[in-house]
């Protein structure tokens, strides 16, 4: 008979959680402060552009992406470790969980932020125990899979693009977005709990 692990927190995880929570926040900057919905013309307009155009490029190559991966990565982790511990009866205890998670992310997107990620998290996470059945191998083809998809599904929106004649699509940059879609953004940052609970909706 085996030897379970030790059932402690492994700190060292707790400190890159702890980092990449932080970095999710930094990215989150542009959003929160409605630079990313912005028209061109009146970004161009501010006298800090240079500045914000050089810290918007900053953030995209070191911040954004990366504490998402970091963050993706640990999330992952998490559930090999409670796997190591428990074997096949941690998998029940795991979904558990996530339906918590999810709970507690349906609250977060429409009460609080509608940039909310915990939901996706959980939804994603009921399919951790059919990979963690996979073979190496088997991981290898559904990583690349994954990986590829995302460019084949944009490919085919830019050819149907092209092929109905509307040419592919231009970087937002907030000029594109409908009046109301600005409204929602504007009255999210500026307005009281009662609009942004609204513009959450």
């Amino acid at each position: 008979m085996t030897t379970p692990l030790v059932r402690e927190r492994i700190a060292a995880l707790d400190v890159v959680r702890g980092v990449a929570v932080g970095g999710i926040l930094f990215a989150n900057v542009l959003v929160f402060f409605g630079l990313i919905v912005m028209p061109a013309d009146r970004m161009a307009a501010l006298p800090t552009v240079e500045i914000d155009r050089t810290a918007a490029l900053l953030e995209r190559v070191f911040v954004e992406g990366k504490f998402y991966s970091i963050f993706s990565l640990l999330f992952g982790i998490g559930f090999g470790v409670q796997l190591a511990r428990g074997g096949d009866a941690a998998v029940p205890r795991f979904r558990r969980r996530l339906k918590v998670l999810l709970g507690i992310g349906a609250v977060h997107a429409f009460l609080i932020w509608a940039g909310d990620i915990l939901m996706l998290y959980a939804l994603l996470g009921f399919t951790m125990p059919w990979f963690a059945r996979k073979s190496d191998r088997g991981l290898l083809r559904a990583t690349l899979l994954l990986l590829a998809l995302p460019s084949m599904l944009y490919a085919v929106a830019v050819i149907a693009a092209i092929a109905a004649g509307g040419g592919a699509a231009a970087p937002n940059t907030g000029a594109e977005l409908p009046p109301q879609i600005l409204a929602i953004f504007a009255s999210a940052g500026t307005g009281g709990v009662k609009d942004a609970l609204l513009s959450n909706l």
